[in-house]
């Protein structure tokens, strides 16, 4: 099932940019803000701000954890350093960070990806339903 995804308008722009969010899923009981920023960075900002603190739960970005993030009313558990969480929820979990091969039509998970794809195996047509 896809994320719930909601469009918004940037009140700082002077053109109308839709702008993706998502209901956060972050443990088993999540918080349930919407989350506007889906950028890695973003996402990092709302786990820090939201779901970790500086006496029990302390986010240290060498400290390797559990993806909490629930799909399917189950948690990803996939092990992971904390500092990777939001690029992680980004790419895995929300595809915000997706983009598609224009040589080709391949969706990549990430630009980096998309780089590697385009240097290693990029045929550089799109794929036909023969």
């Amino acid at each position: 099932m896809p994320p719930a995804v909601a469009p918004r308008i940037d009140p700082h722009l002077t053109e109308s940019v839709p702008i993706e969010a998502a209901k956060c899923r972050w443990s088993d009981f999540p918080c349930g803000m919407i989350v506007w920023d889906l950028s890695p960075t973003g996402i990092t900002r709302h786990l820090k701000e939201q779901h970790f603190d500086d006496i029990v739960n302390i986010w240290q970005d060498r400290k390797r954890g559990d993806c909490r993030w629930s799909t399917s009313g189950q948690p990803c558990r996939s092990e992971l350093y904390y500092g990777g969480f939001g690029k992680h929820v980004a790419s895995v979990h929300l595809k915000s960070v997706s983009c598609k091969c224009p040589a080709c039509g391949r969706e990549c998970c990430r630009l980096d990806a998309l780089k590697r794809h385009q240097r290693e195996t990029c045929v550089g047509q799109a794929p036909t339903d023969n």
